[in-house]
């Protein structure tokens, strides 16, 4: 899901809703009988801009595992070249079948952090609910945000363009790669940010587009759930 900081759910509220959804049958159901597949989604601090930088940005995965219930886990993505690994580093493992609790540390959640908690608990009800899919799920592929590119306004001035994409794009509207460049290119904080799948040079930073990305997916990929069970 892709969420803000902040949650208009009280901490109380949520915590009755885990009781409802997740307490009364974490250790007799899902301990036994993991659910397939996982949940992901992305959590965020912004003033509500679809525009995050990607250090500010927190992979979040909702799976069942054997004999522990269901947990969750918080990865920080790290540009790999000219892409991103979403899952490079683990920063974050709680266990949902522990209620949340105020100041909790160690696997249990604290509910303070109420945006989190929001967020594990869409994310379980959506694994929940694709439970009844499992097929579709197998064969649905996770759409990952769009990687823009930040550069000065100077820099921005020189920048050498690419991408079938980008080419496509000005074969529709009649328009030369630079003029297509500038159309699409975004201000944000005195930098200039553009699509990085169509330019040659890296940016200053990079920062991922939310708009266009489902706020929740489930997945069977088993190389994402294979290393969410390997972060103990």
């Amino acid at each position: 899901m892709t969420t803000t900081t902040f949650s208009k759910t009280s901490s109380a509220s949520l915590r009755r809703r885990w009781r409802r959804q997740i307490g009364v049958h974490a250790f007799s159901r899902y301990e036994r009988h993991p659910r397939e597949g996982a949940a992901l989604g992305f959590h965020y601090h912004t003033n509500g801009s679809k525009l995050v930088p990607l250090h500010r940005l927190t992979t979040v995965i909702v799976l069942d595992e054997p004999d522990r219930g269901v947990q969750l886990v918080g990865y920080r993505p790290r540009l790999a070249g000219n892409s991103v690994d979403w899952t490079a580093e683990v920063v974050m493992l709680k266990s949902l079948s522990s209620c949340p609790r105020p100041y909790a540390r160690g696997r249990r959640l604290d509910s303070r952090w109420r945006s989190l908690l929001e967020l594990a608990l869409r994310l379980d009800h959506r694994l929940q609910q694709a439970q009844r899919h499992l097929r579709r799920m197998e064969h649905t592929t996770i759409r990952w945000p769009r990687l823009w590119s930040a550069f000065s306004l100077e820099a921005a001035e020189h920048i050498t363009v690419r991408g079938e994409e980008l080419s496509a794009l000005c074969g529709k509207f009649g328009l030369p790669p630079k003029a297509m460049l500038i159309k699409f290119k975004r201000l944000v904080g005195g930098q200039v940010l553009l699509p990085a799948d169509w330019i040659e040079e890296q940016g200053d930073s990079m920062w991922v587009e939310l708009s266009g990305v489902p706020p929740r997916q489930a997945t069977r990929d088993t190389g994402i759930a294979s290393r969410s069970r390997l972060t103990r």
